[in-house]
């Protein structure tokens, strides 16, 4: 895969993929605090290429501030 100027195999990105999805599962597996003070909810569409076709995918992202002052 060829992008903006830099060649990037696809088994790069499964190894970075790898690498990141334990971290990710941890993130997610984490305990919720009881309060938080803001939470912020948004979404990037992008549109990608999935089974020789492309569609509209979105990138959900959630910034959380809790009462400590953490993210």
């Amino acid at each position: 895969m060829d992008m903006y100027g830099v060649e990037v195999y696809t088994a790069t990105i499964s190894r970075i993929t790898d690498k990141i999805l334990p971290l990710i599962q941890e993130w997610c597996d984490r305990p919720l605090e009881r309060i938080y003070l803001f939470v912020r909810l948004d979404a990037i569409c992008y549109k990608v290429r999935y089974e020789g076709r492309v569609i509209s995918s979105a990138v959900y992202y959630i910034i959380d501030l809790n009462q400590s002052g953490g993210l």
